[in-house]
């Protein structure tokens, strides 16, 4: 048979215990405050792209601003795009973006995903 546990020493058994869920909502909400801090820092730019690509952004016919939308599309490949479109009426491929230079199989493989080349 147990002895009857003292007062004292349970209010120390209760206290104990809450010390330990305390500590441990201290953890969970550090390991999940990661979370808090992405859904503060905005979209990146490949999230910009994709939210937008119901607007059906061309390469053949966008602006230098908005082809920067696309992931890994910076102002120098952007000039580099536009440069690069073919003149008069003839469509462009995505055969053609890969003519220019800077631009592989796998930048490309990223943007079919999100536009199109010509209107």
């Amino acid at each position: 048979m147990s002895q009857p546990i003292e007062p004292l020493a349970q209010a120390r058994r209760r206290r104990a215990a809450r010390a330990g869920e305390a500590a441990l909502a201290i953890v969970l909400l550090l390991r999940l405050g990661g979370g808090l801090v992405d859904a503060f820092r905005g979209p990146t730019r490949e999230e910009r792209a994709r939210a937008s690509a119901p607007l059906a952004l061309r390469l053949g016919t966008a602006t230098h601003d908005q082809l920067q939308w696309l992931p890994g599309m910076g102002p120098a490949r952007a000039a580099a795009v536009i440069t690069a479109r073919p003149e008069g009426s003839r469509p462009w491929t995505w055969d053609d973006v890969l003519d220019v230079p800077g631009i592989g199989p796998v930048t490309v493989a990223r943007w079919k995903r999100l536009a199109g080349v010509s209107p």
